[in-house]
């Protein structure tokens, strides 16, 4: 027991030592934020706050000196509730609110798209963007704004685009989740799905879909899941964790991360075997890096980063407001949004054997 203790000791002091250089504040920008969405090479922030007569207002700003890029934008619409920024390629960057996606480049609006419906949540995969609306799905080629397919589904929940572009994983409520290809419009395959699909994450170069299921009838239920969804073949039993909260999974499938109200576990995808589990308060929040080997924890006003293999700390970074949400957007670069956005660089030295 003593040697135990004394390896997970040294294994903390040592993760400790290495990252105390490497993390540095590249800005701080923005006030009274609700939602803010960093890019994931750091250098701008997007975001949302609420202006007075039930208006919102979103901008951009550079974070190294927080000079703005695009002014206050007020807008009378709501922001999509999911995921309301996306960070493109070439520059661009899209906006979801109301039933319409802006689409932003140089600080310039180049178009707005129309989706008909609400938009809660907008993403890129390539030169493709996708928005998940009330009833369906809009896809639209980046550059030009054509729309390239609107495909309806009612109670729509949750959809992802694979990062090529050539399927769509979508999932309505106490429905199987759905396969399509894009290209020929039409459906190739289903996956069993808990009552409520609240996630869906392609992986491991599009050959897997990460997943994560509420029952609303039995919180005990709750689930992760993660199938070679070409085959339909689950790679592991159902990864438990009851009352779910948060969910992440790594680019390459290999680390799966879950979140209960005081339990962060984190999994291997492809056997899900259990990696390490972590107690944390109630009302605390998670993000993992996009290679799966690093976890930032906001709990009031500390952010934590860890090692995802074992827990061991790394760096522990004080705000001046409590923390509402925090982001790894890309690996070595950190967003943590309290009040404004706060974005940190981190560098090289991290080690993680």
């Amino acid at each position: 027991m003593r040697k135990h203790l004394t390896t997970v000791l040294v294994l903390s002091l040592l993760g400790w030592l290495t990252l105390q250089g490497p993390v540095r504040k590249i800005g701080q920008v923005g006030q009274g934020l609700k939602v803010a969405s960093v890019s994931p090479d750091g250098q701008l922030v997007a975001g949302w706050k609420a202006e007075t007569g039930g208006c919102w207002s979103y901008a951009v700003w550079q974070t190294a000196g927080g000079k703005l890029l695009v002014p206050a934008q007020v807008i009378t619409d709501p922001p999509a509730s999911g995921n309301p920024f996306a960070w493109g390629p070439d520059g661009l960057l899209a906006v979801g609110y109301g039933e319409q996606v802006a689409l932003w480049q140089g600080g310039k609006l180049k178009r707005k798209l129309k989706a008909d419906w609400m938009v809660r949540d907008v993403r890129f995969s390539g030169t493709t963007l996708m928005a998940r609306v009330d009833k369906g799905v809009f896809l639209w080629t980046a550059a030009s704004g054509k729309l390239i397919w609107s495909m309806r589904q009612e109670h729509l929940l949750a959809a992802r685009l694979s990062s090529n572009g050539k399927t769509l994983a979508t999932a309505s409520l106490e429905e199987p989740i759905l396969l399509f290809d894009v290209t020929d419009r039409r459906r190739v395959g289903q996956l069993p799905a808990g009552q409520a699909t609240v996630n869906l994450e392609f992986c491991h170069q599009d050959e897997w879909l990460a997943c994560a299921f509420r029952y609303r009838s039995d919180r005990q239920k709750d689930c992760a899941l993660v199938y070679h969804w070409p085959t339909a073949r689950p790679l592991s039993p159902p990864l438990s964790n009851p009352a779910l909260m948060g969910f992440a999974v790594s680019q390459d499938g290999e680390r799966l991360l879950t979140r209960s109200a005081s339990t962060t576990r984190i999994w291997e995808g492809g056997t899900g075997n259990l990696v390490h589990q972590k107690d944390l308060p109630s009302g605390a929040m998670d993000a993992l890096s996009p290679d799966g080997r690093l976890v930032a924890t906001a709990d009031r006003d500390q952010v934590e980063l860890w090692r995802s293999q074992d827990g061991a700390p790394l760096a522990s970074l004080k705000q001046t407001e409590p923390v509402t949400a925090v982001s790894l957007p890309a690996n070595g670069v950190l967003g943590v949004l309290a009040d404004s956005c706060s974005v940190y660089a981190l560098g090289t030295g991290w080690s993680f054997r």
